[in-house]
């Protein structure tokens, strides 16, 4: 038996997923958590922060910049992305018991290394 790393634990488990191995309500949990840091983020562009993280990674490559044409260096996208959505996320009981209740899902599904 070989050891596995935990991205190919992951890997594997997520290859194998269905649609239906997944419970309703983390599938909505899951669907309304990105929602709201897609939009999130994308709204964060414009404010001072938005632009200044623009600014301090200008530049173009093929990784996506939620919301905005065009790409950015792989770097790049990720601290903008990053800095923009985390920079805008209010979280509420209501969206911290969302995530709570996939992340527990995640944790209970997934195969534990060995």
């Amino acid at each position: 038996m070989t050891d596995h790393t935990r991205s190919e634990i992951l890997a594997e488990w997520i290859a194998g997923l269905r649609l239906e191995d997944i419970p309703d309500d983390a599938r909505i949990a899951t669907e309304d958590t990105v929602t709201d840091t897609v939009g999130l983020t994308v709204a964060a562009l414009e404010t001072d922060y938005g632009q200044a993280v623009r600014r301090a990674f200008a530049g173009t490559g093929g990784c996506t910049v939620w919301g905005l044409e065009g790409g950015a260096e792989a770097g790049a996208a990720a601290v903008i992305n990053g800095t923009a959505g985390m920079a805008r996320i209010t979280t509420t009981r209501s969206r911290a018991a969302r995530f709570i209740r996939a992340w527990w899902w995640c944790r209970r599904c997934l195969p534990r290394p060995s």
